[in-house]
């Protein structure tokens, strides 16, 4: 292999005297390969060749892989493994001593005419976009404020490879005064300025009874474990799912939407979160990761294997997640070696089975007849990870494993090939059949599976966005129609949030929630799930201890199209089209009012599964409006109205952001508007002055009619129809609604109503057109109905610890739930700082109580509108009881097994120096203590550890007996991402204290019984992971549910 360093020649074309090549002011026309040298940087590599046909030049890249340097140390001892393998970039850079007139050449023009591999041109030591795909392409270099690019200046040109072994090929790169047109139609513009704004949330947004009950006693017998809650920096409304221990993780969504894989929940069986039951299934017998099947969304295929004497056995089992039903679908036996990557196939029920580290896939189709031809094995050139299909199922990708080298085979004719790796520098974003990823502040998109392009292909790769400034983020997802991307924000104004950026205007940046995730495991910081209609997106947070699974909502499911009605008698005939996000809508609701565009009450008891519905109505006017309801109960905006006659005031609504946009005027998320959004004047470039909205209206009757905008900030706003303007005024920083003076003369049917603002930071969430003058909107939206109040609230039992509460059904036909608030006084709000529970249960459980309290909880109906009844308020009495804690130090601990003790950073704790065998006595601290009570002890303990993403484990045997019969008590992960790899420097460790527990598939325990008396308590440690194991410094015993141990914390702050 050649790894070359020539000298610098020197290449330099100036301008010509003659007339016409004056811009001109440099030019290397890659005629000879001479002059390009390996950067210093360190951990960069050369090429593996640079060549010239005289024409273009020709830089071929090595084969790098990202085991070097520091994660040297988990590179592979594979036989085949080359531990000379380069790093993953390759920089070279050309040197042109004459000064060129950089503030007058400063276009910079490039042409590449084949790209294999993510390839950036630098000027002067600052990288471009000129580059992103073959083509000429041009850029203003005035857009780069740096002092290398102004005044007279020599020219350095520094070339920054992704090395895959492919190829990349330049034909010119040169600096004008002035673009020609063919230039100026590959023209990139320096971007968006995005204004990130800070938005504040309260801690763990102010969840204080929730945050009160953290680390109480483990429960499996909640009625329900949801809670619903607004974020406090946006006001998203906030679903939490579970309220179980260990750290839960959501995979994907289904594809209509209406199951969610919940992991690392149940020892017995797979768990999914059925949105229609609003609850957990758990699937005895099945493990695995899921994927779901794309034509039937309630089946899902799950790999299972076992391995015996060289060999595996593998079965795809088909289950229906609601009723358990199970189908082998297919059942094969290989010699092959290597971890499963089990994927579905975007465009079919087809299924693909990679072994990860081996050299080998298996297709899968499940639809097969014949099953013995359901499985084909495909055999690779090289080992793999990262397993895909593309292509309609005709070919299939990898990557080289931990290689930056991506492959791909045709399946039709066996053909192997590298495949382009356009973007570099974070991960890549997939949806169903697009990949986005970065190229320096600009984000790329293109298909799955793409190719080297030529300059006819040049189009394959396509500006995702493209911004003067990135936004800082991580993993993350496309949504189905691939066009809203969710990620996590990693830095500045969106460290913290998890964002949906739109790519069909990606100036649009919506932060739907703050996470405020501390432990920051893979799991928990990491992942983003965003829902098919990118309604909603599901995340992992530890805020309340443990990592649980939140989804927040993003938007409501847009409204039903073409309302038409239709009379046959005493009867009505409603008609409608599907909205076209369609994805997760489960059936419709039809509301009825006797008057225009207010009290809407829902007719049909049960989902409409059709798009039509008889009706009939009392005698009199009828006003009707649908709405698309998904799996999970979120219910869509109103459809345009449809009246039996045209009589009294007519009122027609418009949601801001559900029109035509136009920059600076954006969709903004706010959780306390109609639609979750408004539409918001932002302005982040330059030539944007004024926004503009396009709305498209239904007006029932010809008139006057009185405009009404509920909106906050200050500024002016313009509303215009085709042939006059009025123009209003919103002065609050609170959502308000402002009447516009003017009135508008409106002719019936359809038309449209154009809004315009340059005002920045005016924000407008709902229009009101309204024939009535008197009229004034009292309610976020007056159409909504509200739920009756909850009815024969009681305690159904009430002891020391806990509380039980039941109540009446509510016979609302539109009810979504209950919430249920606490409080220590008789008139306190129900908010999130109350919050106890949600659901549609009615019943709770509160536990964990302090014995001898007054408590007060109000509990509250709410529908799906989102619209909340006034509280029902119960009162209720805990007995006092006798309670009592016991606190064990390691200084008064007898140690054996070769545990001794050491004090860091003013704690005393005992710890294992060395490791031991796995099969002899665990290392032990051992205590004698008095209890005065009978009773059940919670077990909790003051610890740290050096190793920051494994678990710390212990065995507990009390008077010499072993209630977990060999199953481990665990401490939760004290991971933080910036300590994954390296682990933890001894003095610099973070303390914790933490309820000691096992796992779910040892009960799951958390306390010990014990009699009044003399007790002898054993804590055994993990002998072979050592000395970066963990180290105790306390046990605490207590048989009071409320009691949380010195310096607990359900969150913790690394930087202490």
């Amino acid at each position: 292999m050649m790894r070359f360093s020539l000298s610098v020649s020197v290449a330099l074309l100036l301008a010509a005297a003659a007339a016409g090549v004056e811009r001109v002011g440099f030019h290397e026309d890659f005629s000879r390969a001479e002059g390009w040298e390996i950067s210093k940087w360190p951990g960069i590599t050369g090429l593996e060749s640079v060549t010239s046909d005289g024409r273009q030049a020709t830089f071929t890249t090595l084969a790098g892989t990202f085991m070097v340097g520091a994660s040297a140390a988990w590179a592979p001892d594979w036989p085949d493994w080359d531990k000379h393998a380069p790093a993953g970039l390759a920089i070279v850079v050309k040197k042109y001593p004459a000064a060129v007139d950089l503030d007058r050449y400063h276009f910079l023009v490039a042409r590449m005419t084949h790209s294999g591999t993510y390839m950036a041109l630098a000027v002067n030591g600052w990288d471009t976009k000129v580059c992103y795909t073959t083509g000429l392409h041009a850029v203003d270099l005035r857009d780069v404020q740096k002092p290398s690019l102004r005044g007279r200046q020599p020219v350095e040109l520094r070339l920054t490879f992704l090395n895959t072994g492919a190829k990349v090929a330049l034909d010119d790169v040169r600096l004008v005064d002035a673009l020609s047109p063919e230039e100026q139609a590959g023209f990139i513009p320096a971007g968006l300025d995005l204004r990130l704004e800070r938005q504040e949330p309260k801690p763990y947004h102010a969840l204080e009874a929730l945050n009160a009950r953290a680390g109480g006693p483990i429960r499996f017998d909640l009625p329900e474990e949801r809670a619903v809650f607004r974020d406090t920096s946006t006001g998203a409304v906030v679903w939490k799912l579970t309220r179980g221990i260990r750290t839960e993780l959501a995979d994907h969504f289904n594809p209509n939407g209406s199951a969610l894989p919940i992991y690392n929940r149940s020892s017995k069986g797979m768990v999914i979160y059925d949105f229609t039951k609003g609850g957990l299934r758990e699937l005895s017998g099945l493990q695995g990761s899921p994927v779901f099947s794309r034509d039937d969304p309630a089946v899902m295929y799950v790999l299972q294997s076992a391995e015996s004497g060289g060999q595996a056995h593998y079965v795809v089992r088909a289950v229906d997640f609601r009723t358990g039903a199970a189908t082998d679908v297919a059942d094969w036996t290989s010699g092959d070696s290597g971890g499963a990557e089990f994927v579905a196939s975007t465009f079919s029920d087809r299924l693909a089975l990679g072994l990860k580290e081996g050299r080998a896939v298996f297709l899968i189709d499940p639809k097969e007849p014949e099953p013995s031809r359901r499985v084909r094995r495909v055999p690779l050139p090289m080992r793999m990870k990262g397993i895909s299909l593309s292509h309609n199922d005709d070919c299939v990708n990898w990557q080289r494993c931990y290689y930056f080298q991506p492959w791909q085979m045709d399946l039709r004719t066996g053909e192997v090939r590298l495949r382009h790796y356009p973007t570099y520098g974070g991960h890549e974003i997939f949806g169903r059949d697009w990949v986005v990823g970065r190229y320096g502040t600009m984000m790329l998109a293109h298909r799955a599976g793409l190719l080297p392009c030529d300059e006819s292909r040049a189009g394959d790769v396509r500006i995702w966005s493209n911004w003067a400034t990135d936004v800082p983020s991580d993993y993350g997802r496309l949504s189905d129609d691939d066009r809203w991307l969710a990620t996590n924000g990693t830095e500045g104004a969106v460290a913290g949030k998890r964002l949906l950026i739109d790519g069909q205007e990606t100036g649009t940046v919506l932060q739907v929630v703050h996470d405020f995730t501390s432990r920051n495991s893979w799991d928990s910081n990491t992942y983003t799930r965003v829902s098919p209609d990118a309604t909603k997106i599901a995340y992992m947070c530890d805020m309340l201890g443990d990592t649980d699974v939140y989804v927040a909502l993003a938007r409501r499911p847009e409204a039903p199209r073409n309302l038409t009605l239709q009379r046959d008698g005493p009867q009505v005939r409603l008609r409608w089209d599907a909205p076209p996000a369609a994805r997760e809508i489960a059936g419709y609701n039809v509301y009825r009012s006797r008057e225009s565009g207010r009290g809407y009450q829902r007719v049909n008891r049960e989902r409409i599964a059709k798009t039509d519905y008889v009706d009939t109505p009392p005698a009199g006017p009828a006003f009707y409006a649908v709405a698309a309801e998904e799996h999970s109960g979120l219910e869509g905006l109103y459809s345009k109205e449809a009246q039996t006659e045209a009589v009294g005031p007519c009122r027609v609504y418009a949601d801001l952001e559900e029109g035509e946009l136009s920059p600076p005027l954006r969709q903004h998320l706010d959780g306390q508007c109609s639609n979750f959004r408004c539409a918001r004047v932002w302005k982040e470039a330059p030539a944007e002055t004024t926004g503009q909205a396009t709305l498209k209206l239904r007006v029932p009757a010809p008139g006057t009619y009185h405009l009404w905008m509920r909106g906050r900030g200050q500024g002016q706003f313009l509303c215009s129809t085709a042939d006059q303007s009025a123009t209003g005024r919103i002065d609050s920083d609170r959502w308000a609604w402002t009447r516009v003076e003017t009135p508008l003369r409106l002719s019936g049917g359809p038309q449209q109503l154009i809004l315009r603002s340059s005002d920045d930071g005016l924000s407008l969430d709902l229009a009101m057109l309204t024939s009535a003058p008197t009229d004034r909107p009292d309610r976020l939206d007056d159409r909504d109905p509200v739920p009756a109040p909850v009815g024969g609230l009681r305690a159904t039992e009430v002891s020391s610890d806990q509380v039980r509460l039941a109540w009446t059904p509510s016979a609302d036909p539109d009810l979504d739930g209950y919430s249920v608030y606490v409080g220590a006084e008789a008139d306190f709000l129900a908010g999130n700082a109350s919050l106890l529970a949600s659901g549609r249960s009615t019943e709770c459980l509160d536990w964990g109580l302090t014995p001898g309290a007054t408590l007060y909880y109000k509990v509250v109906a709410f529908n799906k509108r989102g619209a909340e009844s006034t509280p029902t308020t119960i009162r209720v009495e805990t007995p006092k009881m006798a309670s009592d804690s016991v606190e064990l130090t390691i200084g008064d601990a007898t140690l054996s097994g070769g545990l001794i003790k050491q004090e860091s950073r003013g704690v005393v704790s005992a710890f294992l120096p060395a490791p031991l065998g796995e099969n002899g006595p665990r290392p032990a601290a051992m205590w004698e203590f008095n209890v005065p009570h009978d009773g059940v002890y919670y077990v909790w303990a003051r610890y740290t550890t050096l190793d920051a993403k494994r678990v710390s484990l212990f065995w507990i045997d009390c008077d010499g007996r072993d209630p977990l019969r060999g199953a481990n008590w665990r401490l939760r992960f004290p991971c933080t991402l910036t300590r994954h790899l390296d682990g933890v420097t001894p003095g610099e460790e973070t303390w914790f204290t933490d309820k000691m527990a096992s796992g779910w598939w040892a009960g799951p325990i958390d306390a010990l019984t014990l009699k009044a008396g003399r007790h002898s308590l054993s804590v055994a440690f993990e002998p072979t992971h050592a000395p970066r194991g963990p180290r105790l410094a306390a046990v605490y015993l207590s048989n009071a549910p409320s009691y949380r141990a010195p310096g607990f914390d359900p969150r913790v702050d690394f930087r202490k």
